[in-house]
């Protein structure tokens, strides 16, 4: 009969563990609220770092910027912003206090993403290790860098954390009110095409003189052009090998404010053209078929 009891005993643990390990975050431990808490004004650079790749976010007069392969380049600001709204009140239940689980929940130095918020001294803020989400997706696992405690935070934070510098680069390359826009010159390599706003703000075509045109692709292509975002960006091409030495398509924009923009269309790069705006010197991958809103034939303008 003790035999049996003693079974019976083994089993239940057996379970108790089987049940701890599935569902962590229920695991026994002391519970807090306060994890990261800084000022969202505060941080002056953001590290970002995962096994042998790592980044940094810096805030400059501009806004925020994120290098790469030597480079500075414009970063997302709201991107940004999103790191600094979690890092500004980040809260959680502890699920372990033990350092032997830190890579049960991924946040061990070799598995997690460590973040780093430092102010304009270089000081530090906050630093943490992003680790596992739950099975759920519902949260993350969080330590601090420098506590062998485990938290629970709900979010799947991963998502916001990235060591891609890619991700974080800003994607717009031109934003404008279509109502703002006063002339759209659209030239091809050996003739081209001009609308301008007239008194009554409708577009009109001076030139060609006396050429009809279809208003439909005109609305289209602005609509496109006022909301151009890129979906990666090719850094290893020069002008001649992107087709932008002599490109298909330039764009050139005038805006009620007098800004003017110019666009080059290059070629195409698997799914997306190539596509610079002169005077900023990445090379943007536009998907083809937002691309396509624009760069329509000299014919398709006017209707034939």
């Amino acid at each position: 009969m003790r035999k049996y009891v003693v079974l019976v005993v083994i089993l239940v643990l057996l379970v108790v563990i089987a049940f701890l390990l599935e569902f962590p975050r229920f695991a026994s431990g002391p519970s807090s609220t306060a994890l990261v808490s800084v000022n969202p004004a505060a941080p002056a650079s953001i590290n970002i770092s995962r096994g042998g790749t790592a980044l940094t976010l810096r805030k400059s007069t501009e806004g925020w910027t994120v290098s790469k392969g030597g480079l500075e380049h414009p970063a997302d600001s709201l991107r940004a912003a999103r790191i600094l709204a979690l890092a500004q009140g980040m809260e959680g239940d502890v699920v372990s206090v033990n350092p032997e689980n830190h890579s049960i929940f991924g946040v061990d130095e070799a598995g997690g993403t460590l973040v780093t918020l430092s102010d304009e001294n270089d000081s530090t803020l906050a630093s943490f290790i992003l680790g596992k989400p739950s099975k759920d997706f519902s949260c993350t696992y969080v330590r601090r860098a420098f506590s062998q405690d485990v938290y629970a935070v709900a979010g799947f934070l991963s998502s916001d954390f990235r060591a891609d510098a890619d991700f974080y680069r800003r994607r717009s390359i031109l934003d404008f009110a279509e109502a703002d826009l006063e002339t759209l010159r659209l030239i091809y390599p050996e003739r081209s095409l001009t609308f301008a706003r007239d008194t009554l703000g409708g577009m009109v075509l001076i030139e060609p003189e006396a050429a009809t045109f279809d208003t439909a692709s005109l609305r289209q292509a602005i609509s496109g052009l006022s909301r151009l975002k890129a979906t990666g960006f090719d850094d290893s091409a020069g002008e001649d090998e992107a087709g932008l030495e002599s490109p298909g398509l330039t764009v050139v924009t005038a805006l009620r404010n007098r800004e003017s923009f110019e666009l080059r269309v290059g070629d195409l790069k698997d799914k997306s053209y190539r596509v610079v705006r002169v005077g900023d010197p990445v090379t943007y991958l536009v998907n083809k078929s937002l691309t396509e809103t624009f760069y329509k034939t000299y014919e398709t303008y006017l209707g034939r």
